[in-house]
């Protein structure tokens, strides 16, 4: 007996430790944190054995010193999968990855990661370890200011001053070849750019700008991420770096954890060189509201080591071909694909951030940079790279690429129109996971949203992204992808498959999506049930002409649908084969579309509410019984795209895309031009520029606007002092007969509504037209901070905008408007023909508090 015990033991551990057992079993190994950016953590967990890929790994956070753990999605499970290109082959480490996404910058966070496998484990399977997002990058306070002023400066100069950036930047007076550095800025220093517009003639010796024959600004200095060394715009007016066709205009390869804002980049090849692939490179480089035009490239960061680049709120504009989207051109017969302009945005490394920027006319819109096979250094992988909520328009190759990520590559709530061709590009990421959440994508033309073209990536993960396109091609191959809650409709006149998908393996999942039927319909080829991978050539899709027939073949889309366009609020498919055939002598191309043209937010009652999955820490905040499909979910705000509120310092500038909208601007921040007293020829006494500001003192007295306007609509920024009250007129007279400017002009009123007794009446308040219409909503203005206002009148209709929202709405010149006036309280006082005016100057009012105006911009909407 105890001989067949001992037996039996034996042969139990025998087979626990046979090698196919202990294939399965899960051994933990090396667990790393990535680079964290402002919103995102990164995490990647190496394991060896669980062939069978069974093993899981959970995980939860919560903010530091918080009870309650949060749940996120688990992290990605990945290894053998075949990436790479025909030419070089790579196979995906047995690992977990992933990412807890949408956190608060500069915050403290417990994550906590538990791997669990039903075979068995080895090692620590339980690790909780505290992290902190990143803090967004801000000057230094207490650091040293230079001051430097362009050649034709004509104005008082603040001390220390220099002549040019150079001079400034090592200290030394330019001339000619001298390039000496004798007082260079140091870690935390401030230069400070004053306006006007800095343009070497390079070729010339003797140059003011001292950047003899190549016209590049080489910067050699360290700065550190608390201290970085600042280059901004001094807020007195647009400051142009114009590279005179150049080739480089800004090298910070050897400068770590420089910080650019403000700066207006032109007429050069590459902008700002941050980073060349295999060679050498920075770090910490941040760009923040700058604009880039006419250039080749906005910024290159090809750099493997670089680390921590923050480029937020630019505007990018390219080259390209305004009117047309080129899948290809033709040259004398022959199909190319020519570049005016490369790509916005390009970088490698670890820890970047790229978000809010606007990109229009370039080949690609913001890209990783493809290193081949990962590096073998942990190091210098490209992991943990954001691109969130950019606005990109017209790239006739890719909006944006993660070709060469390895891990934890987030591309998050962008906004894509006109692609030339695959949009999203995925060619190949190299493990994953890649995260593509919330992205809207329109007009890709014949092409895919998800590109793989060959490449064979692995580790993507699509969830609630809403486009216009196919999926992706039923005939290039890709591993280990998994789709939810999206939304796919493709035009009839594309020929690809809606859903198609070529996976090398058995684990890749599709549910809860919606497409557009049409035909063809779906595409698909995946290994046989129960088979992992499934690697050898030759496979080709299997097509079906319903979801039904699908899921019953397959096992994916258990909870698929059909959708069309009459689920959005205003929205079609996109039309280009008559274009393209109108267009054949110019090559393969489609029309231009812009985001006015549609509505991507779903109607009340749309068929895709409620119908999509819960994924943790993806879509925690769904509004309904379930969240919907697609990018937006019923009822919330669309997310904000591009550039941001640009801070105190770049009041009083046009960004590209207003001066293309035809706003002007009425105040420079550095003089009255444009305004002068009340029925005077000069200013009045009481009016004065201070700090950017148009400021009254107090002592009372109006002023008007040399233009005239009629329909038009009016941004503006307003502060009040306590108990303050002002208003902007509009449709003013001037003349013999007119005493005051609210005997002819329609006001907006201006007001600290909690400290002035008239703001008590909201028909007297801040903006109101006073004494006639009140704001329909509760209005909250504080004395001494800046308030944001519009005016809007179109065809008599008149529209008041206070911080961000629409509160008061009136008529002018109907009976209704009439009858008002007749009633109004101050009607005895004003002319009779006070609002009979259909044009007139616009006004600033002293009424004995000091207030201060700014960012006085206009945009006519009619002719006068």
């Amino acid at each position: 007996m105890n001989t067949l015990k001992s037996l039996l033991i034996f042969l139990a551990v025998l087979v626990s430790s046979s090698p196919l057992h202990a294939q399965d079993r899960t051994t933990t190994g090396k667990f790393i944190i990535e680079p964290s950016t402002l919103i995102c953590l990164g995490f990647e967990w190496y394991i060896s054995g669980d062939a069978n890929r069974n093993a899981s790994v959970a995980v939860q956070y919560r903010e530091k010193g918080a009870n309650e753990w949060k749940n996120t999605l688990p992290l990605l499970r990945i290894g053998n999968e075949k990436a790479g290109t025909p030419e070089w082959q790579y196979s995906t480490e047995n690992m977990f990855a992933g990412s807890i996404l949408d956190l608060a910058p500069n915050t403290a966070y417990e994550c906590k990661f538990v791997l669990t496998d039903p075979d068995g484990t080895e090692g620590v399977t339980e690790i909780v370890r505290d992290v902190r997002t990143r803090k967004e990058p801000l000057p230094y306070e207490e650091g040293d200011v230079r001051h430097v002023y362009p050649k034709d400066w004509e104005g008082e100069r603040i001390e220390p001053s220099y002549d040019g950036l150079l001079h400034a930047y090592y200290g030394y007076p330019r001339f000619a070849d001298w390039i000496l550095t004798t007082d260079p800025v140091v870690a935390g220093d401030k230069i400070i750019v004053h306006a006007g517009e800095y343009k070497a003639d390079y070729k010339n010796y003797r140059d003011f700008h001292g950047l003899t024959f190549d016209g590049t600004y080489f910067l050699t200095q360290d700065g550190t991420a608390l201290r970085p060394i600042v280059i901004q715009a001094a807020g007195d007016g647009e400051v142009v770096f114009d590279g005179n066709g150049n080739g480089v205009l800004f090298d910070v390869t050897a400068a770590d954890y420089h910080y650019f804002e403000g700066i207006s980049f032109r007429n050069t090849e590459v902008a700002i060189r941050a980073g060349l692939m295999n060679a050498y490179g920075s770090s910490g480089l941040t760009v923040k509201h700058c604009s880039f035009l006419d250039i080749g490239i906005g910024i290159q960061g090809q750099f493997e080591g670089s680390r921590h680049f923050y480029i937020a709120d630019n505007t990018f504009i390219g080259r390209e071909d305004r009117d047309i989207v080129y899948h290809s051109r033709l040259e004398n017969g022959k199909s190319t694909q020519r570049i005016k302009s490369y790509y916005a945005v390009k970088v490698h490394g670890q820890g970047h951030t790229v978000c809010y920027n606007s990109v229009a006319y370039f080949f690609d819109g913001i890209d990783i940079c493809t290193h081949a096979r990962p590096e073998k250094d942990t190091e210098m992988k490209a992991v943990a790279i954001d691109f969130y909520n950019n606005e990109l328009f017209l790239c006739n190759d890719n909006f944006i690429e993660a070709d060469g990520g390895n891990h934890n590559i987030r591309v998050l709530r962008n906004r894509g129109i006109n692609s030339g061709q695959q949009a999203l590009s995925n060619q190949p990421v190299l493990g994953g996971p890649v995260y593509w959440i919330r992205n809207v994508v329109y007009n890709s033309g014949n092409a895919s949203t998800f590109k793989f073209w060959g490449m064979f990536p692995a580790g993507m993960l699509m969830y609630h992204n809403t486009s216009s396109g196919i999926f992706t091609r039923d005939d290039k191959p890709g591993s280990n992808v998994h789709a939810r809650n999206n939304l796919f409709l493709p035009s009839d006149d594309a020929d690809l498959p809606t859903l198609g998908l070529y996976t090398y393996t058995g684990y890749s999942s599709l549910d809860y999506n919606g497409y557009r039927k049409r035909d063809p319909f779906i595409g698909y080829f995946g290994p046989q049930a129960g088979q992992l991978y499934d690697f050898s050539e030759g496979n080709s899709a299997e097509r079906y002409e319903s979801l039904e027939a699908f899921r019953q073949a397959t096992g994916q889309e258990r909870h698929g649908r059909e959708v069309d366009y009459d689920i959005f609020t205003n929205a079609e498919a996109p039309r280009f084969n008559a274009f393209n055939a109108q267009n054949k002598a110019l090559g393969n191309a489609y029309p231009v579309y812009t985001a006015e043209d549609f509505d991507f937010t779903l109607k009340e009652g749309a068929s895709v509410i409620d119908q999509g999955v819960h994924l943790p820490g993806i879509n925690d905040d769904y509004t309904g019984e379930a969240p919907d499909l697609g990018a937006y979910e019923f009822g919330k705000e669309v997310p904000h795209y591009g550039p941001r509120k640009s801070p105190d310092a770049l009041s009083n500038t046009l960004s590209y895309w207003e001066k293309e909208e035809g706003w002007q601007l009425l105040f420079d921040g550095r003089s009255t031009a444009g305004w002068t007293g009340y029925n005077l020829d000069s200013i009045t006494p009481n009016w004065s520029v201070v700090d950017g500001e148009l400021r009254a003192d107090g002592s009372v007295g109006d002023i008007v606007s040399d233009i005239q306007v009629a329909d038009f609509e009016l941004l503006f920024e307003w502060k009040i002092t306590k108990g303050g009250n002002s208003g902007v007129f509009f449709h003013v007279n001037e003349g013999e007969h007119y005493q005051k400017i609210w005997e002819t002009g329609i006001e907006m009123q201006v007001m600290d509504n909690e400290h002035n007794p008239l703001g008590r009446d909201p028909a007297k308040g801040a903006a109101s037209l006073y004494a006639l219409y009140a704001p329909s909503k509760e209005v909250v203005t504080k004395f001494g901070e800046w308030n944001a206002s519009a005016i809007t009148v179109v065809d008599g209709q008149v529209t008041y905008w206070l911080n961000g929202e629409k509160v008061t709405i009136f008529e002018l010149w109907t009976e209704k408007w009439y009858a008002d006036r007749e009633k109004g309280i101050h009607n005895s006082r004003r002319k009779p023909d006070w609002g009979e005016q259909k044009s007139g100057r616009l006004a600033l009012q002293d009424e004995g508090f000091e207030v201060a105006f700014r960012s006085i911009k206009l945009r006519r909407m009619t002719a006068d």
